[in-house]
């Protein structure tokens, strides 16, 4: 066997189909000889010392072992084509699958940069005038001088006896211990 044709993919799944091929058989002819195996043995004369069940018991025996051995073959048919797939996937594929993977968010990135239309780098480049210094507001040229708010609007309220009434408490609002 060369293992260089084997690490292709029409290498591993010629070596698999030979397995596979080769599992089928063995189920067949395990299920086969285990049928045979059962049928002689309830035909059989009695042996010494048999009761009735005897021989259907000792069928049953030899039939169950050949039914474990078909199942396995069969179950190896499966591990078989699973072993080819696995290959495939996880060896053969997996450069053309990231590949197809690095295109398809390449792709996404352009076409998010399309659909913007632009919005971002003209935002960008308003921020970077505005940080150099360049004003990106229009202007008339009838500016009107900035006018500041009093920081303090109302007289604050002084101490008691200066006439203003203090302001009220919590309790004023509710009734009398502030409890239900």
């Amino acid at each position: 066997m060369n293992i260089e044709h084997l690490m292709t993919e029409e290498g591993m799944r010629e070596f698999t189909a030979k397995c596979r091929d080769k599992h089928q058989l063995a189920h067949t002819q395990y299920a086969q000889i285990g049928e045979v195996l059962k049928q002689r043995l309830l035909n059989q004369a009695p042996l010494t010392g048999d009761r009735w069940y005897h021989r259907r018991v000792r069928a049953w025996q030899v039939k169950r072992q050949y039914t474990k051995l078909a199942r396995l073959s069969r179950k190896a048919v499966g591990a078989a084509e699973a072993a080819n797939t696995v290959f495939r996937t996880n060896v053969l594929e997996v450069e053309g699958r990231r590949e197809q993977k690095a295109l398809d968010k390449a792709q996404r990135k352009q076409s998010r940069r399309d659909a913007s239309g632009g919005f971002v780098e003209k935002s960008l480049a308003k921020s970077a005038d505005a940080f150099n210094g360049v004003s990106a507001q229009v202007t008339d040229g009838n500016e009107q001088p900035v006018t500041y708010l009093d920081p303090e609007p109302a007289p604050m309220q002084m101490a008691s006896g200066s006439g203003i009434q203090p302001t009220g408490t919590v309790y004023d609002h509710f009734p009398k211990g502030g409890r239900r």
